[in-house]
This record gives structure tokens, C-alpha cells and sequence, in this order.
């Protein structure tokens, strides 16, 4: 019974969803970056290689993005390659001939958020993703218990000299 017991728990705990991720499907809520008012979507958002893919449908619109991953590493903003331990990702995106940056990191509650801008504007607008399936979220509740690595990734690039 106690193997038994053990195997069921180590079972649930691998099918847990994994925590920290940015990848899977979300409903998208935002506002505009010139002001007009607020938008609703889907993006889904997988891995390739060392880097993300994005995929946004508001409305008729789409906007397809490339991305990297990262995560607060002793206080510190740390870049990397995509990693389902990353807690923020930033993400360049397009659609016809618009060309933006928006930048997202994990929320408590298991959702995404973040700000966005468009190329050639000044005005910086603001994005949640939330779970569509609510069961994400749920379990993302925990992730204030887990450690974050001390050693970054990758190393930040070194800032322009004047």
C-alpha cells in the first residue's frame, strides 16, 4: 500500500504542470499603445531551440514574434536561450509592417504581464496573458517557494561605450 501510495504522489507531481514556463496557449487582454481603448486575444507561445515563438490572433490581426527567456537571478535581470524555468521573456514582434518589442514576466497567480511598444512610437502599452484552461494557475500559486539558481545563464552583454 505505501509503495503504492508513493507511486501515485511521484506520478502526480511529474504530471504537475511545470512551473515557470511561458510556453502553451493563454488568453490575451490589453490596451492599445495609441490610447484607442482595449483589446482581447489568444497567443501561443512555444520553444524553439534557444529561442521562443509567438503567436497572437486579436480579432483579424495576427502578430507572429521571436523571443529569449530569463529570470531574476539574485536581484538581477538575467537574459538567456528559452528555458521552462525562465519567469520573463521579451519578445519581438510583427504584423504586416509593424514592428514592436513587448517584454512579460511571471505573476504570482500563474499569469503573464507586461508592456509593449510598437516601432517609431511613444507610448508604451500594457498586456496579461491568463490560462485558458484556469489549471495553470492554480498551480503556479507555489512558485514563491522555488529556489531560483544563483549563477546566471548567460552573461549580459557588456553596455555600449560613449
Amino acid at each position: 500500500m505505501r509503495a503504492w501510495l508513493t507511486g501515485l504522489l511521484l506520478a502526480a507531481a511529474c504530471a504537475a504542470p511545470a512551473l515557470a514556463d511561458p510556453t502553451g496557449s493563454w488568453l490575451v487582454n490589453g490596451g492599445n499603445a495609441d490610447g484607442s481603448g482595449a483589446y482581447q486575444g489568444k497567443i501561443t507561445v512555444t520553444r524553439n531551440g534557444e529561442t521562443y515563438r509567438a503567436n497572437w490572433v486579436v480579432g483579424s490581426t495576427k502578430f507572429t514574434g521571436t523571443g529569449i527567456g530569463g529570470s531574476m537571478i539574485d536581484g538581477v535581470f538575467t537574459p538567456a536561450p528559452a528555458s521552462e524555468s525562465d519567469t520573463a521573456i521579451s519578445i519581438l514582434f510583427r504584423s504586416g509592417k509593424d514592428v514592436g518589442l513587448a517584454v512579460y514576466s511571471e505573476q504570482g497567480d500563474g499569469s503573464w504581464s507586461g508592456a509593449w511598444t510598437y516601432e517609431n512610437v511613444d507610448r508604451v502599452a500594457y498586456e496579461t496573458w491568463t490560462p485558458k484552461d484556469g489549471a495553470r494557475a492554480s498551480a503556479k500559486t507555489k512558485t514563491a517557494t522555488t529556489k531560483v539558481e544563483s549563477k546566471p545563464r548567460a552573461q549580459a552583454p557588456a553596455p555600449p561605450k560613449p
